[in-house]
């Protein structure tokens, strides 16, 4: 009897425990000179990527946020950020507007998959607050104070620190990268002179091509186009990129995969990935046809299934490789833009295509 009673004690003791382990934090983003923070599947720099949300969104702590590791809960997401990137206090926020572009309506969805619960609609032109993004490609946002998930290729960002002061770029490869994005000139891949229309149908699937970047990539001083490729007709289905590089009155195509070229960011580097423990930060240094990494921190395993790590071409500690995505991480991200004439006026200006040095 004796036991029985202290059975149910120790019962009635965790029952009052358990709401006390469950009562959330809130913490709000805190990105410092970075606008995003990642969140993380597991407590360590080099863990898969869940997402990555603004400077400003709230989040819900559940474990104690003076730890360097802090599990929190975003909308529908949970993982791990670092406690140096979140604040108890609100901060300014860096938080994106987003402006819907469809030709009927945006459905705003619970979760972020295609086929969670549609909590309202937006129509062409709606602004909205973008609090972040998933991994696969949802933004999660603030619609009039109705929180959920829009797919981003509907979704056009504003940029969250207005950067568009240096628009139109500058550059005589220009016209040739607009010359190829509006099917007027060919363009060089693998050997094979073909059309950008020519390329998207003749791929294992037909592909649409709703969102680019044009930024220097190698740090030669001169414009890459870098193209995000989906399954035609198929939502929710990022393929990779294409990029686009122009070399002596050349544009030079090159196909990267989605796991070989995330996370792109302003400097032109991004993060690759091969396996679980094969992944690193590199940026590209395109000749030719062939378009070799410049290889600027990797973690690689061996076939005893050891881990080495390297960064800048030395040998270093897992603490090293994980301070060096780290540092990747707070870059400022690449900018995209929505695929329409507006936005090509707006980087290339209204120049005239033609091969450089003619006049």
């Amino acid at each position: 009897m004796k036991k029985m009673l202290s059975l149910l004690l120790i019962l009635s003791l965790l029952a009052l425990c358990v709401p006390a382990l469950a009562a959330g934090q809130t913490a709000y983003v805190d990105g410092g000179s970075a606008d995003r923070v990642h969140l993380r599947l597991k407590p360590a720099a080099d863990s898969r990527s869940l997402g990555l949300y603004f400077t400003g969104t709230e989040v819900e702590c559940w474990s104690d946020p003076s730890e360097t590791w802090v599990h929190v809960s975003i909308g529908a997401e949970d993982g791990y950020m670092m406690s140096k990137y979140l604040s108890l206090e609100k901060v300014p926020s860096r938080q994106p507007l987003g402006i819907a572009r469809t030709d009927s309506w945006l459905n705003l969805r619970k979760l972020p998959t295609k086929d969670s619960e549609r909590l309202t609609t937006l129509r062409e032109g709606d602004t909205v607050t973008v609090l972040g993004e998933t991994a696969y490609s949802w933004y999660y946002i603030d619609a009039n104070g109705v929180y959920g998930y829009v797919y981003e290729r509907y979704l056009e960002l504003n940029d969250s620190d207005g950067g568009t002061s240096s628009l139109p770029l500058s550059g005589e490869e220009l016209p040739l990268l607009r010359s190829v994005l509006e099917n007027r000139m060919t363009m060089s891949l693998n050997g094979e002179e073909l059309l950008l229309s020519q390329y998207a149908e003749q791929s294992d699937m037909p592909l649409e091509m709703p969102r680019l970047a044009v930024l220097d990539l190698d740090g030669d001083g001169q414009m890459e186009a870098v193209i995000k490729e989906y399954t035609r007709g198929v939502e929710y289905t990022e393929l990779g990129s294409l990029v686009l590089d122009v070399q002596q009155n050349t544009v030079y195509a090159y196909e990267l995969s989605l796991r070989a070229m995330n996370e792109l960011k302003a400097d032109g580097t991004f993060t690759y990935s091969s396996g679980a423990a094969d992944n690193g930060i590199a940026s590209l240094k395109p000749e030719g046809d062939s378009v070799p990494y410049q290889i600027l921190a990797e973690s690689s395993t061996d076939s005893a299934g050891g881990i080495s790590y390297a960064v800048n071409g030395l040998t270093v500690s897992g603490t090293d490789y994980s301070a060096a995505l780290d540092q990747q991480t707070q870059k400022p991200e690449a900018v995209w833009y929505e695929w329409n004439e507006t936005n090509f006026n707006l980087l290339f200006g209204s120049v005239t295509a033609r091969r450089m040095g003619e006049s």
